[in-house]
């Protein structure tokens, strides 16, 4: 209030430190990539304007109608349009570096620094200079490629990832139609494998926010109603009774969305984990009168992780001022998924009986071990087929999940406890190419 009333200006702007998580790595603090600085001596620019400390006079909003556009949601965009509105109306704006302020960073931001870090760097960014926006075609270089995420995540990939995000600023039915998709054909139709390669998806981000809160309003956009994914399913015994309560059902289990970041990929074939984020989120149903839903909240210190386990531990349901809270449990808040063509291992067994592909792996940004299966059922003549996405060995540069060993080819028949065929390696190589590999059996 002291910078707006000593400049006479019409808004000031302070810097931000940012608080980020306990287990984020050092050099994103040494970077200070969640900073924002504020200049003394200079009025406020286009890159020095934001709305995490801001102060504007009453007066623009109450008198002159300044308002921030809600058709940006999360995605933002929503500030720089409201800074273009004040400039444009000869607002004085100025920083005020002495009005500092502390925020906690989100976890998915901090993630997202992996996919600049790690993944392969394309000659294009999003920062390129590719001409003028009406050119009805991009002329894109033979290392392009695209990030696939929700929509209020695609200004995050662009401009803490450095890629280029297939979608941002403004929901779409396509988009969130990958996300609720019941099917691993349906979603790579949605992927475009028909377009150049240059244009194509290379990696899949799923977040906590997408496949808990937000999924219900991915759903809506594609024309799907909320009770398409709700049951009513029976508790655990409270007070030696069982209570019923609402949860979200088989069709959620079977969308992209869950099985991506809930369940590994598991039983997916072109879809290869290659990096959860250590930052965690703890998740849960939220059950009012008539409704559920999925709150997810990011952890940021070791207390309230502690809080997470405990509530966990308790069981049960737990009053909240909202309603009821129940089944929480604890994830990385962010997993990045490469596409691929998929190694398909083949050979022969008896016919009718299922046929398994196991593989240990384990994620070392988190230190978590995993198992990811490929099952099927041998065929009339005998013969299996089953396309597997992960590598054994080395998974190649830009992967941080490793496999502990080789494939397990196991068989089970009916009546007969299951056992194992035989093993199988497979490379980064054969799963990007789709290469054929013959069991052996």
């Amino acid at each position: 209030m002291a910078a707006l009333d000593e400049a006479e200006a019409d808004a000031v702007c302070g810097p931000v430190e940012a608080l980020v998580p306990e287990s984020t790595p050092a050099w994103i603090r040494r970077g200070r990539f969640h900073c924002r600085a504020a200049t003394e001596g200079r009025p406020l620019g286009f890159r020095g304007f934001h709305t995490g400390n801001l102060l504007i006079r009453g007066a623009w909003f109450y008198e002159r109608g300044l308002r921030f556009d809600p058709a940006y949601g999360r995605s933002g965009g929503c500030d720089m349009e409201l800074f273009w509105q004040l400039r444009g109306a000869g607002a004085k704006c100025l920083p005020a570096p002495a009005a500092r302020l502390w925020e906690h960073v989100e976890p998915e931001r901090v993630c997202l620094r992996w996919l600049d870090e790690q993944t392969p760097a394309p000659s294009m960014t999003p920062t390129t200079k590719v001409g003028s926006w009406r050119d009805a075609t991009i002329d894109y270089p033979e290392d392009t490629y695209g990030v696939l995420c929700g929509w209020d995540f695609g200004n995050f990939v662009s401009a803490i990832g450095r890629r280029i995000p297939v979608w941002s600023q403004w929901p779409t039915p396509r988009t969130a139609a990958w996300f609720v998709s019941e099917s691993e054909e349906e979603s790579l139709a949605l992927l475009c494998p028909d377009c150049d390669a240059r244009e194509r998806v290379r990696y899949v981000i799923v977040d906590a926010q997408s496949a808990g809160p937000f999924f219900i309003a991915k759903a809506a956009l594609v024309g799907h109603d909320a009770s398409r994914y709700t049951t009513m399913a029976k508790h655990a015994a409270q007070q030696g009774r069982r209570l019923e309560h609402w949860t979200f059902g088989k069709r959620w289990a079977q969308s992209m969305a869950y099985r991506l970041y809930h369940d590994d990929g598991r039983d997916l074939g072109h879809y290869r984990l290659v990096y959860e984020c250590p930052q965690e989120s703890y998740s849960s149903y939220l059950a009012g009168p008539g409704t559920v839903t999925r709150i997810t909240l990011p952890i940021v210190n070791a207390a309230h992780r502690r809080e997470s386990v405990r509530r966990i531990a308790q069981g049960g349901y737990r009053f909240e001022p909202q309603g009821y809270e129940y089944d929480g449990r604890i994830d990385s808040s962010v997993r990045v998924y490469e596409c691929v063509a998929g190694a398909r291992i083949e050979g022969t067994a008896p016919a009718g009986a299922r046929i398994d592909a196991r593989l240990t792996l384990r994620a070392r940004s988190t230190d978590r071990t995993f198992e990811y299966l490929r099952s099927g059922v041998v065929g009339r003549q005998g013969r299996f087929s089953l396309v597997v996405s992960h590598a054994t060995g080395d998974a190649g540069p830009g992967c941080d999940v490793e496999a502990v060993g080789d494939y397990r080819i196991v068989i089970r028949e009916a009546d007969r406890d299951e056992r194992k065929l035989g093993s199988v390696t497979v490379s980064i190589d054969q799963v990007r190419e789709g290469a054929v590999i013959d069991s052996g059996n």
